[in-house]
């Protein structure tokens, strides 16, 4: 995911991690997980940048666990069949969730954006695995979630198994076997086991049984940093002289609270501020998307105070919107053709 603030506030919302080059064009971004059975079976799905996505499918009862990497169209519409396995899933990737068939049961579940602040090492790797008992090389699929979960698929050929546990920020993970139940890692000798990243590649080892390892190394296919907040401050006139930023979204769907703020800057030593600001959200076509004056009158009040971005004045503007990729204005007016200074915010909430 790429959220970028251009022309008037001049700042990135969202930069991608590592150094990592956007391609490909997804308005679905991030991660989706579900429970398919409780106690029993679970899907996730991260949805990438580069227009892959990638599935894990553990299901405990029948010990098993699936993977594959697959499209989704333009509407968020999927399908596809597991190799090995022959299992099919289908279903459609929404701004906020997902819902579909997997193995013949039916799932929901929720979105979730990737970033950094939560845990630096969420997002999606695959890569190769090495088990120090029998030398057997395999390929590992890895999913961390920005919940704290972890999922993991391997393949070695004559031995299929995966799983899903927790993931804590410092690395350290525990995951329950679908095969036998086993948890890598809390009963290993020397701890739980660990995932380091470095430039974009993690690797790291777990405990597997009878004083055997699994050591892996693998790639981060995408993840993302972001910068929480931009604004700026300038005088509101009449007419042409209204206020105005200018912002983009690119890369899918994001929740954002704008607020417009006028008499919080007098507390601040900012005189003239505008008494009572008047907050507009146009669309690059010009079209009006949305509108307030006095935020608690608002129909969005509970996104803004849900967030913890409740203006300190009732006579101030915010709006809780969500927005597809594209370009958009802030525009800030004096109700009543009122002027006086004024500060235009946009924060990421999601």
């Amino acid at each position: 995911m790429k959220y970028t603030l251009t022309a008037a506030l001049c700042a990135a919302l969202l930069l991608p991690a590592l150094g990592q080059a956007q391609s490909g064009s997804n308005s679905f971004h991030g991660l989706y997980e579900a429970t398919v059975v409780a106690n029993t079976a679970e899907i996730v799905i991260y949805s990438g940048l580069n227009g892959k996505n990638t599935c894990i499918y553990l299901d405990y009862s029948a010990r098993t666990s699936r993977t594959a990497v697959f499209a989704v169209n333009a509407a968020g519409q999927f399908s596809f069949t597991f190799n090995p396995g022959g299992q099919t899933a289908s279903g459609t990737l929404t701004e906020t969730g997902f819902s579909g068939t997997v193995a013949g049961r039916s799932f929901s579940g929720t979105r979730y954006f990737m970033d950094g602040r939560s845990n630096a090492l969420q997002g999606a790797y695959s890569g190769w695995a090495w088990k120090n008992d029998t030398g057997a090389l395999g390929i590992i699929t890895w999913i961390s979630s920005p919940t704290g979960k972890a999922y993991l698929h391997m393949d070695f050929n004559t031995t299929i198994d995966g799983g899903s546990g927790t993931m804590g920020t410092g690395g350290t993970f525990s995951i329950k076997s679908v095969l036998d139940g086993f948890l890598y890692n809390n009963s290993a000798p020397s701890g739980d086991g660990h995932f380091l990243l470095v430039d974009g590649q993690a690797e790291g080892s777990f405990y597997v049984g009878n004083n055997a390892y699994i050591y892996f190394q693998v790639n981060r296919k995408n993840s993302t940093y972001r910068l929480l907040n931009v604004s700026t401050r300038g005088t509101v006139g009449t007419g042409t002289g209204v206020m105005i930023a200018g912002f983009v979204v690119g890369g899918g769907g994001k929740r954002v609270v704008v607020r417009a703020l006028g008499p919080t800057l007098t507390g601040f030593g900012v005189a003239g501020a505008l008494a009572d600001p008047q907050l507009e959200i146009y669309n690059s076509g010009g079209t009006l998307l949305a509108s307030n004056d006095n935020w608690q009158a608002g129909p969005t009040v509970n996104q803004v105070t849900g967030a913890g971005l409740a203006p300190a004045n009732a006579s101030e503007s915010a709006l809780g919107i969500t927005l597809e990729p594209g370009s958009y204005t802030a525009v800030v007016k004096g109700v009543g053709n009122t002027t006086g200074v004024a500060l235009v915010e946009v924060y990421e909430i999601d």
